[in-house]
């Protein structure tokens, strides 16, 4: 990256858990979105991002130096869910602007910005917690003010000086699925890593009236996890350092409001 592999990264792995918003997906939505959403048929279904509630998120702040954190460990690993989308929400863009400007410091010995990760997160995760973000504006931290315009300057496309997380080209901007086309369960399952055994993303929303919060955050989490094990196999196949990475799902440390 920017010429030099040797350079320390920071990383943020991080996924999110969502409820479809009916009322908007009733009032907007096309006749066939409609029709394929109500279909119990086409279980598959995923209306597009815009109709989607943020109810979780997990994160793995890591790095594949000996960079430690206030923890004394290479990675923070944390699941935060809130029945609020403005919490979960402020939460990511707060995480991203205190990662920035941990990246900036002159001591630090990482690239000027951190590199975000993420499965499907350049098509899905990230507009719905960009568009959820400018919706929520007024009630955003100033720190995740920051973090939110960050991520939305596109004034150096070339990323000589900074990040341009909006291009889907970015450097900073690290998606997953861009590489392999193919699910994070199913790319976990070929390289013979364990993948989704709390629960399936079809039963978030069950899970979600059911009071059962905890699951739907270890959930999460645990798909944070299981991507942190494919970037490193990912790494190490474009000869970089692999990242530091909890030994087991119990390490995340899960918040419910």
């Amino acid at each position: 990256m920017n010429g030099n592999n040797n350079q320390q990264k920071l990383f943020i792995i991080f996924d999110i858990e969502t409820l479809v918003e009916d009322e908007l997906l009733k009032k907007a939505a096309k006749k066939n979105q409609l029709e394929r959403y109500n279909d119990e048929n086409d279980e598959d279904y995923v209306p597009p991002a815009v109709y989607h509630l943020p109810v979780c998120i997990s994160y793995l702040i890591t790095n594949n130096g000996d960079f430690k954190f206030k923890n004394r460990e290479k990675f923070v690993f944390k699941s935060f869910f809130s029945k609020d989308p403005s919490k979960v929400v402020d939460l990511f863009f707060k995480v991203l602007y205190k990662a920035i400007c941990l990246t900036k410091r002159k001591d630090n010995p990482f690239l000027p910005y951190p590199i975000l990760v993420s499965h499907n997160g350049i098509k899905f995760d990230l507009p719905v917690l960009v568009m959820r973000a400018i919706k929520y504006y007024e009630n955003l931290s100033e720190e995740s003010k920051s973090g939110l315009k960050e991520f939305l300057d596109e004034s150096d496309k070339w990323e000589k000086e900074r990040a341009n997380y909006r291009s889907k080209y970015s450097i900073y901007n690290l998606d997953t699925f861009y590489y392999f086309y193919s699910s994070l369960k199913s790319i976990a399952l070929l390289w013979g890593l364990e993948s989704k055994t709390f629960m399936d993303g079809s039963e978030v929303e069950r899970f979600y009236k059911d009071g059962r919060f905890e699951e739907i955050a270890f959930y999460c989490a645990e798909d944070v996890l299981t991507l942190g094990r494919i970037l490193n196999k990912l790494l190490i196949a474009k000869g970089d350092a692999k990242v530091a990475l909890p030994k087991e799902i119990q390490c995340c440390k899960v918040i419910i409001e």
